[in-house]
């Protein structure tokens, strides 16, 4: 049996996406270690778990939790898997086979990277939402821009449209809005919406968002982790992309709208002027259509 040692991603959707290779790997007969900033996220299936010595500011912030040795303190391993992705197949397959492809595994015909997640994650979840009234949870995630990644003003569908699709899609729903705010640091870019219920400086810890997303009916949000986490735990969740990327990157199911603009860009470049223009004619619609089906599959 070979000892791997999986150098993740630090990205909250990335490490989601990331357990389809682990999967793949002990498929194989590996044990497998990884190294991440999300051990959470990984725990049910890696056999060992490091923390890398560097990260970003939200990553950092779930690390300072404890519990889990420095990647300095591993051990030696057979050899070592770097979990990475380079843009020309993401453009031709999408972020996981991009993965794949990276670490020479075997695309799977079905990646697998759900999530059961805890009931204790669950209740926590409940306990911070309290009484809805009786009506379904909806997660609502607002545009962001962060001094971390410059990428996020090129990533983000016009805030516009964005407001008028969630507009379409929040009637009958409770509404928990999400972020990790810090001024000057990371900071909201969408139109202002009437929540039930804001957690905006990071209030949730991984496992209560966790509960949270698993809880909900209807994820509203624009690319980033609610899309990855959404489908991992068997959520409707509706995507709105702006430049850089298109509904194409990402696995598309039942569960899944995709929301793309008139011209779907996938640059993944900070600086192309991409068209973020979105029919929202032929949009509202549907995204009213899938918002109450999601809001009927609550009731049965």
């Amino acid at each position: 049996m070979s000892r791997v040692l999986l150098r993740g991603m630090h990205g909250l959707g990335d490490t989601i996406h990331q357990r389809a290779i682990i999967r793949e790997l002990k498929r194989r007969g590996d044990r497998v270690a990884v190294e991440t900033p999300w051990p959470q996220l990984c725990a049910d299936l890696a056999d060992e778990i490091y923390l890398p010595e560097k990260s970003l500011r939200t990553q950092q912030k779930n690390m300072r939790r404890g519990g889990v040795k420095s990647i300095a303190a591993a051990m030696r391993f057979t050899r070592t898997v770097k979990n990475w992705y380079k843009s020309p197949a993401v453009r031709s397959g999408g972020y996981v086979k991009a993965m794949f492809d990276e670490s020479a595994l075997t695309y799977p015909a079905s990646p697998d990277f759900s999530f059961s997640v805890p009931g204790a994650w669950v209740e926590k979840a409940r306990q911070v939402v309290g009484d809805t009234g009786g009506r379904p949870v909806l997660v609502y995630r607002p545009l962001v821009a962060r001094k971390e990644w410059i990428g996020c003003d090129s990533r983000n569908p016009d805030a516009k449209a964005y407001a008028a699709l969630f507009a379409a899609a929040r009637d009958g729903f409770y509404v928990v809005s999400v972020a990790d705010l810090v001024p000057g640091v990371e900071w909201i870019t969408s139109r202002p919406v009437v929540a039930d219920k804001e957690f905006h400086k990071g209030e949730l810890d991984i496992e209560t968002l966790c509960g949270l997303f698993s809880l909900a009916s209807l994820v509203f949000c624009s690319p980033g982790f609610a899309l990855p986490l959404s489908q991992s735990v068997g959520t409707h969740v509706v995507c709105v992309y702006g430049g850089r990327e298109n509904s194409t990157f990402y696995r598309q199911d039942d569960k899944t709208l995709g929301v793309d603009t008139v011209r779907p860009c996938d640059c993944l470049s900070h600086t192309h002027a991409c068209v973020k223009t979105i029919d929202l004619d032929a949009y509202v619609p549907r995204v009213r259509t899938f918002a109450t089906r999601a809001r009927q599959a609550a009731d049965v």
